[in-house]
């Protein structure tokens, strides 16, 4: 399960990454979509930490 949190954050990192390519490209509703996309992955990644945390421990 720790691996899919560390995949959720990295998946988090390239829609972080391809907000910033739509910017300067002046893609504005591309940056907008990527920059959700970024926000939505994170908050999974932070929700499953958080399970992981209180499974180990033993909550």
């Amino acid at each position: 399960m720790w691996n899919a949190v560390r995949a959720l954050n990295e998946r988090g990192a390239t829609y972080d990454a391809l907000a910033l390519d739509a910017d300067r490209r002046d893609d504005e509703s591309a940056a907008k979509e990527f920059r959700r996309r970024s926000r939505a992955t994170y908050e999974q990644a932070h929700l499953a930490y958080e399970f992981m945390q209180r499974l180990a421990a033993g909550r």
